[in-house]
């Protein structure tokens, strides 16, 4: 363990060396913050763990350039724990900044012996006086094996000392630590966009040696072009500010964590709204109205609708360049909210965000296809490629087109995917369903058989299905009419037609009825025949099968009526 750890102070110079371009145009110092509390006084092998720390640090100095101004800050060796009030107010600056001096660090590292409690926060908070300037590049080292133990907050001691103005960056080596410490360790080093290395094992040390070179390689790069037009929002919703679609925002100023810029888009009933938000390189802090830029970017945004209620949150926690997006179909018009803010952590303003708009509409048309049988969209015969269906938003679409007497309809819907299964359906104007037909499988096309048109009137088609997109399943749908001609305006065959029911016999047999009523019957038998050859046959063979069973459904009823009225003649049997 003792070399993982002698290990793991040389890549705390590493830092040091790889970074030294970030440097180059201007003065850079380095703090080492050592913990001598009682816990380093723990052996592991032959030496404790102060003793392998003076040794790697020392052994670490040698990486460093020369004339670089460095420090030395040790905590809790003077004071033990027995007073815990002075042993946590035990920091010491051993060594102020002045050009590297190794023989000097190996001197004031000799004598140390561990003793007290762990006060970082206060240790962190000293620093600020160890600077001797807020110009240059200020790169602290703190090596710790265990957490903060006076009640103090390292964390927003960090965060205060770029609030001060410094540029500086805290990274932090874990040594042995629980999952607890190593918490609040990588938190210290989150503040100022520093680095956490944590020394458990050769495989971590290995892992964490890689990571740490290759973030100290990032910061060579060049920062990322600013992108963006700026904007600045309201302060609530009754002073949203709106946002154009298809231009590329950035806020006018920091935005602090919990806080919200309030912009607002209205959309129509089947529009797609895609926000878009991305991280530069650079991420901020906020202290009392002060703000020092770091590594780690946060970024975000709520959607709300016009109820004030919230529909999703989006955030980039910490990550560089990342991007991320929602898309959501508006299942009704109206106005939706975006509030761009992290809950995270400090926004940078350079953070860009987008707003795209898609109109999900059906048959070449500004508007969406009805979701009721009431509110149909008009269309005439034709080819429309591009219909929407959207889970939980538009997960039906009803059409209205006009057909005339003697015509044969066909229709045919494709989905664009293979996920979605559709269904077809027909209603004539009295809304009774003609036909219908679903999918056999995913992606199929769904066609329905010939209708023959018997009278003008509107003709209702609905599309609906089930595995659609969240974001929009689109198909196409295919409507043609061919007006028949007499000689061949005949229904289609039973097997094509909608079965009828027992309900519509009664009203066939009415107006049979009332037909024959109104015709005048001939007197002679010459005339039967004249009139025979003459008008077409008054029933189809469809309609004689139906009287006929009607006739036997009668005569059933009337041999039943028969019998019992046998059996009240003869009386009750003795």
């Amino acid at each position: 363990m003792s070399r993982h750890f002698l290990k793991f102070i040389h890549l705390a110079a590493f830092v040091i060396v790889l970074a030294w371009p970030l440097f180059a145009h201007a003065k850079a110092d380095v703090e080492f913050i050592i913990d001598a509390s009682g816990s380093m006084e723990a052996a592991l092998g032959a030496q404790t763990r102060m003793e392998i720390a003076k040794t790697a640090i020392q052994q670490a100095l040698g990486l460093i350039p020369p004339q670089t101004p460095v420090a030395l800050r040790v905590y809790g060796h003077r004071i033990p724990k027995e007073n815990k009030e002075q042993s946590c107010l035990d920091s010491e600056l051993v060594i102020p900044f002045a050009p590297l001096n190794s023989p000097l660090f190996a001197q004031r590292l000799a004598p140390l012996i561990p003793r007290g409690y762990t006060p970082i926060a206060h240790s962190l908070k000293l620093a600020s006086q160890d600077f001797l300037d807020k110009e240059s590049e200020h790169i602290i080292i703190l090596v710790s094996d265990g957490e903060e133990t006076c009640g103090g907050n390292p964390t927003l001691e960090a965060q205060n000392l770029l609030a001060q103005g410094f540029n500086v960056k805290v990274h932090v080596i874990g040594f042995a630590v629980e999952e607890a410490v190593r918490a609040q360790l990588q938190a210290i080093a989150g503040a100022t966009g520093g680095m956490y290395a944590d020394a458990q094992d050769a495989n971590s040390l290995n892992q964490n040696l890689a990571y740490i070179t290759h973030k100290a390689l990032l910061v060579q790069k060049p920062e990322l072009a600013v992108r963006g037009q700026e904007i600045r929002g309201g302060d609530d919703y009754h002073l949203s500010i709106p946002l154009q679609p298809e231009i590329e925002y950035r806020l006018d100023h920091h935005q602090q964590k919990g806080k919200y810029d309030f912009f607002y888009v209205d959309l129509k009933k089947g529009q797609r709204l895609t926000i878009n938000l991305a991280t530069t390189d650079k991420g901020v802090t906020i202290v009392n109205n002060q703000f020092q830029e770091n590594q780690n970017p946060y970024a975000g945004f709520r959607l709300v609708d016009s109820q004030f209620q919230e529909i999703k949150t989006v955030q980039i926690i910490g990550k560089k360049s990342d991007t991320q997006s929602l898309a959501l179909v508006m299942p009704v018009s109206g106005r939706l909210y975006i509030l761009v803010g992290s809950n995270y952590q400090d926004m940078h303003k350079d953070s860009p965000f987008k707003i795209k708009i898609d109109n999900l509409f059906d048959a070449n048309t500004e508007q969406d296809a009805g979701d009721a049988i009431t509110q149909p969209l008009f269309i005439q015969q034709g080819s429309y490629p591009k219909n929407w269906l959207i889970q939980n938003a538009d997960k039906s679409d009803f059409y209205q087109l006009s057909v005339n007497p003697h015509e044969q309809i066909t229709i045919k819907v494709m989905p664009e995917d293979l996920e979605s299964n559709l269904r077809l359906e027909a209603y004539d104007r009295n809304r009774i369903r003609l036909a219908s037909e679903s999918a056999p499988n995913a992606g199929a096309v769904v066609a329905l058989p010939p209708l023959v048109t018997q009278e003008a009137g509107p003709l209702y088609i609905h599309v609906t299905g089930f595995g659609l997109s969240p974001i929009g399943s689109p198909y196409s749908l295919e409507i043609s009419q061919q007006t028949l001609s007499p000689g061949s305006n005949t229904p289609p065959p039973p097997s094509a037609s909608p079965p009828i029911e027992i309900k519509d016999m009664g009203r066939a047999m009415e107006a049979l009825a009332k037909k024959l009523a109104n015709t005048e019957l001939p007197d002679t038998l010459e005339e039967v025949m004249a009139q025979t050859m003459k008008r077409p046959p008054l029933f189809s063979t469809w309609a004689l099968v139906v009287i006929a069973f009607q006739g036997l459904i009668i005569l059933g009823l009337l041999v039943l009526v028969l019998i019992l009225w046998l059996k009240t003649r003869r009386g009750p049997s003795h």
